[in-house]
């Protein structure tokens, strides 16, 4: 287990997790009509130690999280997810490799089989409590809420509450997605990270979107004019960014039709000082591809049957199956799979992409890929 002294020293675990970032270049056959070759940045095979079941884009968002709950003397932390969340699986992994109690307020009436999600987050120590879709999106608004009103760290006094602070005591909540402000600043940290790391003739970083949490983070922290407050974390350590390297332009696309995503994701980058995010104009969000790249950092690229995360059309399950050959690998149909299915089809549809070449963000998620085996392709 992990000392709550060597956690706090979170810029030092970013460095450590920067040395070993892995950046990977591929020949797909899918994409040879289109581009030479794609580059796989391997969030996915980033971990604190061998063992821990704790990677990915969830390494930026959750370990602040969980820093905060150490500096708060908080022992438990509350949040929320679905019956394959990848967001509850990190965290209960992160409460038992950090000795902090989880729990997690799952949406929907709890099935008699458990998806295998949830019996791993369980095994990992987390308390799972079920609660009806408007109940959840209630306690869902108190924790958005929590976030703005209690400033950080985010422990919420919300009376919805109540009845887990009678179980659990007071307890961090955190959003799902981990979208509060000190995922946020994980996330942003990686953008830095990323805009060090990335090669000079990348043009375009493409990345799956779920609650826009990670997307807005990077937005941020590739930008020249952003710092993270890394003060609050390790007084005097400064996190640098390279504005010699061209800052790439960000492809999102979202893992479920939502047409409120462009619009969370400014405001999230508003309330940290920052303006822009790109077309927040939602009037043409079906479009199936990127034709109408806007003039900000950020273009959301949407998928015509990306109806819900799990959703597996024909067209896209063939794809998958492809891609999962391709690479030699698996890949998940919830986030990774739409990530290069999405840039399948913008590239098929001849749109116009910034020059220079095309990075792929994987940010893990594997876990949610065993939901495949109860669907039909």
């Amino acid at each position: 287990m992990h000392s709550a002294k060597k956690l706090v020293d979170l810029p030092g675990t970013f460095r450590d997790l920067e040395n070993t970032l892995q950046i990977e270049k591929y020949q797909l056959n899918l994409f040879k009509p289109y581009v030479k070759h794609i580059y796989l940045v391997r969030l996915d095979k980033l971990n604190l130690s061998e063992g821990i079941s704790l990677s990915g884009n969830k390494l930026f968002k959750l370990l602040p999280n969980i820093a905060d709950a150490y500096r708060a003397d908080q022992s438990i932390i509350v949040s929320f997810g679905g019956p394959w969340s990848n967001h509850l699986y990190a965290l209960a992994a992160a409460g038992e490799n950090f000795g902090l109690g989880t729990v997690g307020i799952v949406r929907g009436e709890r099935p008699a089989i458990l998806t295998p999600t949830l019996v791993d987050a369980q095994r990992m120590g987390m308390h799972l409590h079920f609660v009806s879709r408007k109940s959840y999106k209630a306690l869902q608004a108190a924790s958005s809420q929590a976030v703005v009103a209690h400033g950080r760290p985010e422990v919420c006094d919300d009376k919805k509450f109540d009845g887990f602070k009678k179980m659990f005591g007071h307890g961090l909540i955190v959003p799902a997605g981990g979208s509060n402000l000190a995922g946020f600043q994980g996330t942003s940290v990686l953008g830095k990270i990323l805009r060090r790391r990335l090669l000079s003739n990348i043009g375009s970083l493409w990345m799956a979107s779920g609650t826009g949490s990670t997307l807005a983070g990077l937005a941020a922290g590739m930008t020249d004019d952003y710092s993270v407050d890394v003060d609050y974390w390790a007084e005097g350590v400064s996190i640098p960014i390279n504005t010699q390297r061209p800052q790439p332009k960000l492809f999102a696309v979202p893992a479920l039709r939502d047409s409120s995503l462009p619009q969370r994701v400014l405001s999230l980058l508003r309330s940290n000082g920052l303006n822009g995010s790109g077309n927040t104009d939602a009037s043409g969000y079906g479009a199936s591809s990127c034709a109408e790249a806007s003039d900000g950092p950020i273009s959301y690229c949407n998928l015509h049957d990306s109806s819900g995360y799990a959703h597996v059309s024909a067209e896209y399950g063939r794809f998958h199956r492809r891609l999962e050959l391709e690479l030699d690998e698996p890949i998940d149909h919830v986030y990774m799979g739409k990530v290069f299915y999405g840039l399948w089809q913008t590239l098929k549809n001849r749109a116009e992409l910034p020059t220079g070449d095309i990075a792929v963000l994987h940010t893990g998620g594997l876990q949610g890929r065993r939901g495949l085996l109860s669907m039909a392709p």
